[in-house]
């Protein structure tokens, strides 16, 4: 089975226009909290989506944080056992409650200023897209951290650690948006 509509391309046009916009009519959102600044995104993204095919019926959902009728969490383990790690993407595009390939199409992590837990949202995007197979889980601050190309390709049994539970189908694609930035703001992960 091939990956659905909207394809990657579509999908950057519809980011751009979407961002585009907020830039234009809500510019004085940037000094809000990120939160307001990702439900207006939301508004528009979901405009510029609903021009895009959509053979599956994808929605646009902000902070949804359900894996099927089950809450959505990473599975983690650490030093003293087993532990869930809760994700909560910014905005997803996907079937609601679905669990086959491809219910999951698109995660996106929003900034909208510069932050030092970007590490963060780019290690919560690659394992949400399967592209890592682990992330460290940091407790203090609590972050994620990819591993480093030193690091051994098993995770060392004394670290807290996170891979995407084996239930939950990955998303086709991530979406990295620094909205901060005028120009390359789009980062796929």
């Amino acid at each position: 089975m091939s990956p659905p509509e909207p394809t990657q391309l579509q999908l950057t046009a519809a980011l751009g226009a979407a961002v585009a916009r907020l830039r234009h009519d809500d510019h004085e959102l940037q000094q809000t909290t990120e939160r307001v600044v990702v439900a207006r995104l939301m508004i528009y993204l979901d405009q510029e989506l609903g021009l895009l095919p959509n053979p599956r019926g994808f929605r646009l959902d902000m902070e949804y944080e359900r894996a099927g009728t089950d809450p959505k969490a990473f599975a983690g383990r650490g030093p003293n056992g087993p532990f869930p790690r809760k994700i909560v993407p910014d905005l997803i595009y996907h079937q609601r409650l679905g669990g086959e390939e491809y219910a999951n199409h698109l995660a996106i992590e929003v900034k909208a200023r510069p932050n030092r837990r970007e590490d963060h949202d780019l290690a919560k995007l690659a394992l949400l897209t399967g592209r890592a197979p682990y992330a460290f889980a940091l407790f203090s601050p609590n972050t994620l951290r990819l591993p480093d190309p030193s690091d051994p390709p098993a995770p060392p049994p004394d670290r807290h650690v996170v891979v995407l539970p084996p239930q939950m189908r990955p998303y086709t694609f991530g979406a990295f948006l620094r909205l901060y930035r005028d120009h390359d703001f789009i980062e796929w992960v």
